[in-house]
């Protein structure tokens, strides 16, 4: 039986639902404190068996593959992984079962007000 997900309104591997990976909340202490934190789930503690859907993490928190230098050939040689693994420090953002300002996007850097045409210098 797949693991379910801890996220609010998360349905993921469910009844009547495709089954997708999910992740442990981490050991280290700080990093499961933010992943908690994150969630958003009212005097929750997570458990051993508390898991989070790979959909509550962006693309590039995901690790696909690994890349492994063959000594013999002197070439690189990139090696797909059986069961994806998160990079290291990752936290979950994506909740799009959640109002939207729950979820984090990738923000870019702030324009200042030169830029954005509100103050003139004289």
């Amino acid at each position: 039986m797949p693991s379910l997900c801890c996220v609010p309104n998360c349905r993921n591997n469910y009844k009547n639902t495709t089954n997708i990976s999910v992740f442990k909340f981490p050991t280290e202490e700080e990093i499961k404190r933010k992943w908690t934190s994150a969630i958003r789930r009212k005097d929750f503690v997570p458990t051993k068996h508390s898991r989070v859907c790979i959909k509550h993490f962006t693309a590039n928190d995901i690790v696909n593959s690994v890349t492994i230098y063959n000594q013999q050939t002197g070439e690189i040689v990139e090696a797909p992984l059986e069961r994806k693994r998160l990079r290291a420090g990752a936290i979950p953002s994506q909740f799009p079962d959640l109002p939207r300002y729950l979820s984090t996007e990738a923000t870019t850097s702030r324009e200042g007000p030169e830029e954005r045409g509100l103050y003139k210098r004289k």
